[in-house]
């Protein structure tokens, strides 16, 4: 990914941040892995107008999971072993086993990563461990078996969790999914939370 995209450019303590996307209401770009959680200020910059805003500091955290979610159609990003997505029309079932992509889960063991670069083939880079549920995490049958959770190699900053659906699941059309590192859970308020599709 690129440091200046559309004529902007982003810094957090002066470190410039890859961007994958820029527009006049929306910026992407990824923290470095390397980075310590702690607060930090983070300054927007019109390269060609040479105007920057404000500095804002932000909280960085170890561990913020967050569930890809499609914005247009609000489908989670859980895809059965066969790639295909799981729907109300496709739903989730016992004995399944799913692949979630998912964000924020933390650093991994093993790889080097550089920030703006896609994750290598190898060596993997498996996460700390992480707990997937599907409905309220208060009730036990709503845990899933993860099997794998790694940092997807070719994609940058993206993981890739492997679960099992076990025969004693909940089920229903729209299933809060949640998922736990680090005793953080992702949210389940705003508009992209993600919801599963369980017979």
């Amino acid at each position: 990914w690129p440091s200046k995209l559309g004529g902007v450019c982003v810094t957090i303590n002066t470190t410039m941040l890859p961007l994958s996307m820029t527009s006049p209401t929306q910026i992407n770009a990824q923290l470095p892995p390397e980075l310590a959680p702690g607060r930090y200020p983070v300054i927007v910059r019109n390269v060609d107008l040479k105007t920057s805003s404000n500095a804002v500091n932000i909280t960085v955290s170890k561990y913020a999971p967050a569930v890809l979610v499609d914005a247009k159609t609000k489908q989670a990003a859980i895809y059965h072993d066969d790639g295909s997505l799981v729907t109300k029309e496709n739903a989730a079932q016992r004995d399944d086993r799913l692949h979630m992509f998912v964000l924020g889960l933390g650093p991994v063991k093993g790889p080097k990563l550089v920030a703006g670069q896609p994750a290598p083939d190898s060596p993997p880079g498996p996460t700390d461990a992480v707990r997937v549920f599907f409905d309220n995490p208060l009730i036990k049958e709503s845990e899933m078996d993860v099997e794998e959770s790694y940092l997807m190699p070719g994609l940058v900053g993206v993981y890739r969790i492997q679960v099992y659906v076990p025969w004693y699941r909940r089920r229903g059309p729209a299933l809060l999914v949640t998922v736990r590192v680090g005793n953080i859970d992702s949210s389940s308020k705003g508009v992209a939370v993600p919801y599963i599709a369980v017979e």
